[in-house]
């Protein structure tokens, strides 16, 4: 559904560990850097969405299913959520469903990377997951 909503724009990744993306700052003494590379190398998330050229990241898709309501993945969300902002990559959040509006998706993606998404030919305006 991601590649159907992005087309060929970008490579879509699922299962993408979070220090795959992004790393401890500069600066750290090395038993620090080492602790805040443990806590990423631990993380993964959803889906990263990158450049087709370079396999930069553009954004990053989460999909929150009622396993988000619990208090310790509330502190991994945002936990997650302060490493993306740190590293200026966008993290697009959906609710987990059976079946998603392309165009919602499409929109969504483009507003958080800036790319021009046009709907490609013949895609169904939704889609099961």
């Amino acid at each position: 559904m991601l590649e159907g909503a992005v087309g060929d724009k970008t490579k879509v990744f699922g299962k993408v560990r979070l220090a795959d993306i992004v790393s401890p700052i500069s600066g750290l003494s090395r038993s620090e850097w080492q602790k805040t590379f443990n806590r990423i190398g631990s993380k993964h998330i959803d889906f990263a969405l990158c450049k087709k050229d370079d396999l930069s990241p553009l954004c990053v898709i989460e999909l929150d299913d009622s396993s988000h309501k619990k208090s310790e993945r509330k502190i991994r969300d945002d936990f997650l959520g302060k490493a993306l902002t740190a590293a200026a990559i966008p993290c697009i959040r959906f609710t987990a469903r059976a079946s998603y509006n392309i165009q919602a998706v499409r929109s969504e993606i483009a507003q958080a990377t800036g790319l021009d998404l046009q709907a490609a030919p013949n895609m169904p305006s939704s889609v099961e997951a």
